[in-house]
């Protein structure tokens, strides 16, 4: 499997990740990593952080999109999305 991004810039590079979020196949040089806080909720609506936090590999696009969501939105991004 080839990279995604590297494929529309005309490359030839050996996928290493998929992106959790489109899909995408993406090589080393382009996989985002972030962590995210993984919650569970409990009776009277108590929110408990899990530790460690899990990780989160995106392609580029989907980590901008996931920024610029975050930078709009009051809120914090949805966890699993």
């Amino acid at each position: 499997m080839e990279c995604h991004e590297c494929q529309a810039a005309q490359q030839v590079s050996p996928a290493s990740a998929i992106c959790s979020h489109c899909g995408a196949a993406v090589c080393a040089d382009h996989t985002v990593a972030i962590s995210e806080s993984l919650t569970c909720t409990r009776p009277i609506a108590q929110q408990i952080t899990v530790t460690p936090p899990a990780r989160r590999l995106l392609c580029p696009v989907c980590a901008l999109a996931r920024q610029a969501f975050s930078t709009c939105c009051s809120q914090a991004v949805p966890a699993g999305r």
